[in-house]
């Protein structure tokens, strides 16, 4: 199910997860018991020693291995390798685990691209009026004396000030949507994501290529679908457990007599497409590679978005910062220039 995987302490890092299942994958591939392979990846790795060795006392005081892997990898990815033991696939799910959990932190990595500019702006523009009004303006203070007092009259400086006040404006008001919505619970979050409007596409693009995937991987291991949502729906991990609040619903919608392609049609954050894969059935490997075909569709309408979202992005805070820099050097030099003027005249 979908999950954004919430980072806890104690956990392996984003990246070292991903090396994590990939290495641990080969080792058990190659006929390594699980104790071994643990022994040798703690070896390989000195900085995953402590969690590993938790690890491997979970598993001496015969604890399941998704229990106790679940102190170095969140409760969702070990879900998925718990699954996958039961049917027999472990392997190639540690694999996919870590080409998904790859895909989802590049994502990451992109989105922090798309918002860094806006950041760097707002602090370049603040830092930028900062500097005019503390540093710059009492330079000139003993030059221009009352002319520098005019500043109602400096429509440059007004038009910056102006600028700075909308861009910490939005700053704000952005902060505050994030943090409200980090209030709401994880299937509220996704429905408000789902019907605001410059948030909508990407929104349905990811949830929808996340939810596909990991059905389709679940699928694929021969594992119901109704097997599915009754597992992840038992999930009680962190607050902002997406897997198991989708769910839950699911489950609620299926036993008050809705089809789960209904359910699907039905939410904001996800592509009605969707659905017509759902309604096609067919076994549950057929219905699997279907799945994955749509999440890969998905995947790349997602990095389009994110593309075409990167390409604004950049010439507008080039623009805005250039203003910024034009306004600056107006509010220094239109006070200077009329002073001049009154001199001459």
């Amino acid at each position: 199910m979908v999950s954004f995987y919430p980072r806890k302490k104690g956990l392996l890092k984003g990246f070292d997860q991903v090396t994590f299942l990939a290495e641990l994958a080969e080792l058990t591939a190659a006929g390594q018991a699980m104790p071994t392979a643990l022994e040798i990846l703690a070896l390989a790795h000195p900085n995953w020693a402590e969690q590993l060795g938790r690890v491997q006392q979970q598993l001496a005081a015969g604890q399941p291995l998704s229990t106790a892997l679940r102190v170095c990898l969140p409760v969702q990815v070990a879900t998925y390798l718990d699954l996958g033991e039961g049917n027999g696939r472990f392997e190639e799910t540690l694999q996919l685990l870590a080409s998904h959990l790859t895909l989802l932190l590049s994502y990451r990595r992109r989105l922090k691209q798309v918002l860094t500019y806006p950041a760097v702006l707002l602090v370049c523009l603040l830092g930028l009026v900062a500097l005019l009004e503390c540093f710059l303006y009492p330079a000139f203070a003993d030059l221009l004396g009352p002319a520098l007092q005019m500043t109602g009259q400096n429509q440059a400086l007004i038009s910056l000030h102006w600028l700075a006040g909308a861009c910490l404006f939005l700053a704000l008001l952005l902060l505050a949507t994030v943090i409200w919505l980090r209030r709401l619970a994880p299937l509220q979050q996704l429905r408000w994501l789902g019907r605001l409007p410059l948030l909508r596409p990407f929104t349905k693009a990811l949830v929808s290529q996340l939810l596909a995937a990991q059905l389709g991987l679940l699928l694929s291991a021969g594992l119901p679908l109704p097997v599915i949502l009754r597992r992840f729906a038992k999930e009680k991990g962190t607050r902002q457990n997406f897997a198991a609040a989708l769910a839950q619903s699911a489950l609620v919608a299926a036993a008050a007599g809705q089809p789960l392609a209904d359910w699907v049609r039905r939410q904001s954050f996800l592509n009605p497409i969707l659905a017509g894969y759902l309604l096609r059935g067919g076994a549950d490997q057929h219905l699997g590679a279907s799945l994955t075909y749509f999440a890969q569709n998905e995947g790349r309408h997602f990095r389009r978005l994110l593309n075409r979202a990167l390409a604004w992005v950049q010439p507008i805070c080039f623009a805005l910062i250039g203003l910024t820099i034009v306004l600056l050097y107006l509010a220094m030099l239109l006070p200077l220039y009329q002073h001049l003027g009154d001199l001459n005249g």
